[in-house]
């Protein structure tokens, strides 16, 4: 499942119509903090003393009239034909593969939610996310087209292919989209760049801090307990504090790190309805249920696949991925990791070990979204050949800046020019600001 654009869209947008309240990036951890009592400021403070937000800018909102100027792909190193439309009319387009109308996509919905009944709850938002997130696998767009399949199609697909969906990023977004959508729930896509490519993910609204009988807190605290993670990553508008969920399938679970990116815009899904704010399971969401091997020996389980450090890092930097098991007879596990890079097929990087760790040091060729994947066992008759269970996680390698601020990757698409910083085919030009214009790249 990986997100890798060739060459991607390229989207100027021209910042002569802002919406005005800035999207601030912000981790709910273990602290006691009441932040609906903080005003915006010190928000954005928190964002910019947190080091797991750094590299995370605000996202600054637009105006639906802002002006959208998009350069379709035509293989590497070359730029399609470019044409300068609206931001609503991108909107508009997205919105039109949010096909909620469609009986396909409302009765998948119903049934991955189906074991979590209640009213808009948070643990039904999480077996959408788990069963697109196991299931996805990913397909690439056509040279010179960026092409957004409709939520029916993807699931028609995955049908046809025994998996969840097929296609990008931008397909797997619209896909999570349309499903919370069919059950009730309320989302946006955010379209997002850096140096090493555009991405497409889409977040669901919790509720806002502002309102006296809000459950945020609540809901953050049973992800936390939920997923065995002390970190939850989400947006908070500074104007209303509505609160937004991270629904990347580049995190370990809901609300995980954020894709860092220089460039966002924000694609409200249907807006035209109010929204709905998400509840704790109306009851405990049960257990997984395990497959036992002998009548006495209980399978260890994996709570999580963690590395040291946030996604994404710079190539060449190592991380250490740490694994988490539990073992009912507390038996001796085994561990094994495998790595795929992008494009790559799955490498065997420790074989069976004692240690829960493995130190990652990428290369050039891991530039971009990959996977690490982990086994674990715990005696000489696993239940599923040669491992008792596994877990997987995706994380992206970006090209290192030199210090100057570019990238010291050669490709011309991501060289500096006088005044400027290339991003992947597009440019952000520190004096454009002043004339009002900056530029992304999406190819999602």
């Amino acid at each position: 499942m990986r997100c890798i654009p060739i060459v991607p869209l390229i989207i100027s947008l021209l910042f002569m119509n802002l919406a005005g309240a800035d999207e601030i990036p912000f981790v709910f951890g273990n602290e006691s903090l009441d932040v609906a009592s903080l005003d915006p400021s010190e928000i954005e403070e928190l964002m910019s003393s947190s080091e797991l937000l750094a590299g995370v800018p605000p996202i600054v909102a637009l105006d639906e009239n802002a002006t959208i100027e998009v350069a379709a792909p035509a293989g590497p190193g070359a730029r399609g034909a470019t044409r300068t439309i609206l931001l609503r009319d991108i909107k508009a387009e997205i919105n039109s593969k949010i096909d909620v109308d469609n009986p396909i996509t409302r009765k998948k919905a119903v049934i991955i939610a189906a074991d979590y009944p209640g009213d808009h709850t948070i643990d039904q938002i999480c077996s959408i996310y788990e069963y697109l997130k196991g299931g996805w696998h990913y397909v690439p767009d056509p040279r010179g087209i960026d092409y957004f399949f409709p939520a029916s199609e993807s699931l028609d697909i995955g049908e046809q292919a025994n998996c969840a969906g097929a296609g990008d990023c931008d397909d797997f977004a619209i896909l999570m989209a349309t499903l919370i959508e069919s059950i009730g729930g309320t989302t946006r896509i955010v379209l997002a760049d850096n140096v090493s490519g555009a991405h497409a993910y889409a977040e669901v609204y919790l509720g806002t801090l502002d309102a006296a009988d809000h459950t945020v807190k609540e809901v953050v605290d049973w992800l936390r307990e939920h997923y065995a993670t002390e970190n939850i990553f989400v947006h908070i508008n500074s104007d209303n504090k509505d609160v937004w969920l991270n629904l990347d399938w580049s995190a370990d679970n809901p609300g995980g790190p954020f894709y860092r990116a220089e460039g966002h815009v924000i694609l409200s899904i249907r807006d035209q309805y109010g929204k709905t704010p998400l509840q704790l399971p109306a009851e405990p969401r049960p257990a997984a249920k395990r497959v036992t091997n002998t009548a006495e020996n209980s399978p260890p389980q994996i709570i999580s696949l963690l590395p040291d450090l946030p996604s994404p890092q710079e190539e060449g930097t190592p991380v250490t991925w740490r694994v988490s098991a539990v073992d009912e007879e507390g038996d001796s596990l085994q561990f094994r990791f495998l790595h795929s890079g992008p494009g790559a097929d799955w490498v065997d990087k420790t074989g069976w070990t004692d240690s829960d760790s493995w130190v990652w040091t990428s290369t050039e060729n891991d530039v971009g979204i990959n996977e690490v994947k982990v086994f674990v066992r715990d005696g000489p008759d696993p239940i599923h050949g040669d491992y008792d269970d596994s877990k997987k996680a995706m994380f992206i390698i970006t090209y290192p800046m030199n210090p100057g601020g570019s990238s010291s990757s050669s490709s011309s698409s991501r060289s500096m020019s006088s005044g400027s910083t290339r991003i992947s085919g597009g440019s952000f030009s520190s004096s454009s600001m002043s004339s009002g214009s900056m530029s992304i790249s999406t190819g999602f």
